[in-house]
């Protein structure tokens, strides 16, 4: 049985973060993007028992995501839109590859995808996700034959 942990809400304090780097009111995605070559690299952890078991059971994954380039696209200027986007998307990975290296959670135990559906891809029978967004779960459910665990904390 493999189990997937989501990141951000689950693992890592991205409501946190959010609020401190919001000063306009902002989308959560917009607030990433804005401030792209930082975030999600030092992000609270919320539960280290979660992490720590993670860590032992190698059967356990970080399954999390970061915006699609289109929507990176439509958070930048006009004039950054092409140029930037890739680079925005390149690193927002690699900060949440560093985060959970950080934490000891080895790189080939996170995947990271850009949708819930690439989400979803890994609802097998004998999978489990633990995510704090309800559409993740739903979409984990309904797509694949996995079960959705919704965190709340």
């Amino acid at each position: 049985m493999n189990i997937y942990f989501d990141c951000d809400g689950v693992l890592a304090d991205i409501d946190k973060w959010v609020e401190e780097h919001n000063d306009e009111n902002k989308s959560y995605s917009e607030v990433i993007v804005d401030n792209y070559k930082e975030a999600f690299r030092d992000f609270d952890v919320i539960d280290q028992n979660i992490i720590n078991f993670i860590i032992e059971n190698t059967n356990s994954f970080v399954l999390t995501k970061v915006p699609e380039i289109s929507k990176i696209r439509s958070y930048l200027s006009k004039t950054d839109r092409e140029d930037l986007a890739e680079e925005v998307r390149e690193t927002l990975i690699e900060n949440k590859l560093i985060w959970c290296e950080k934490h000891k959670i080895p790189r080939d135990r996170v995947i990271v995808v850009g949708t819930s559906l690439e989400k979803a891809k890994y609802s097998k029978p004998d999978s489990i996700l633990i995510d704090d967004y309800e559409y993740n779960c739903l979409m984990w459910t309904s797509h694949g034959e996995g079960l959705a665990i919704r965190y709340v904390r």
